[in-house]
């Protein structure tokens, strides 16, 4: 079964309050989308990945991300949208002459997804069209009003935290996609479009390395594993 990777790195990381975005940002000596997309490169099981970045960054991303660093399966660099929903609508929309059986949607800002997790999730997809890895809370969790009043208590053995990769069965996660652009909604998580759709979500175990780089904590910590991993 073929299986495509699209790695979504069009983000502006306003939170990493750093001078370029921070995708580019470096850990040891390499910048963290490289490390992320040399990672996906290993995978025996992906054919090849579809890299989505701003347009106004399509240039620095194929002279200093790609080309130094001789990174292999890189399919094709195309420009993301306003939202997340938007990107990666543009990247399947790359694949679609390819029609892969399989597509798994990553963070260019998780360099560190242990291929155990891939595998799982490339597992389990002959079973499911929709396949999330997540970790449980380990935190009493919440819902709080606007006003900071406390709603409710969540019990936390039911609530996950989301990683990516995520993955999914290619035709179904590309038509509700196009039916989801058709309601003008607009979603914050991939596996939310299969949702919508009707689909229903497999949760697979994620890891605890597997950080989204967001604030300049999250990068010290990505020295961190870089250097005891």
């Amino acid at each position: 079964m073929s299986c495509y990777a699209v790695v979504v790195a069009a983000g502006s990381g306003k939170r990493m309050a750093a001078a370029c975005p921070k995708q580019f940002l470096k850990i040891g000596f390499l910048p963290v989308l490289t490390v992320t997309l040399k990672s996906i490169s290993r995978i025996p099981f992906i054919s090849g990945i579809v890299l989505v970045v701003s347009e106004d960054s399509l240039k620095y991303v194929q002279e200093n991300i790609i080309a130094p660093y001789r990174i292999k399966k890189i399919e094709s660099v195309v420009a993301g949208g306003a939202t997340r929903q938007e990107s990666v609508f543009n990247g399947l929309t790359a694949l679609i002459e390819r029609m892969p059986h399989y597509v798994m949607i990553h963070d260019g800002v998780r360099p560190f997804c242990p291929n155990e997790v891939w595998q799982t999730v490339y597992n389990s997809l002959g079973q499911f069209q929709a396949v999330i890895p997540a970790i449980r809370s380990g935190d009493t969790l919440k819902e709080v009003s606007e006003k900071g009043i406390v709603v409710q208590t969540l019990d936390r053995d039911k609530v996950w935290s989301v990683q990516t990769p995520q993955g999914f069965q290619f035709n179904e996660l590309y038509n509700a996609h196009v039916k989801m652009r058709k309601t003008g909604k607009i979603i914050t998580d991939d596996s939310m479009v299969m949702e919508h759709a009707g689909y229903s979500v497999k949760v697979v175990q994620g890891h605890k390395d597997n950080i989204k780089l967001t604030t300049p904590e999250d990068l010290r910590y990505a020295e961190y594993l870089l250097n005891h991993t």
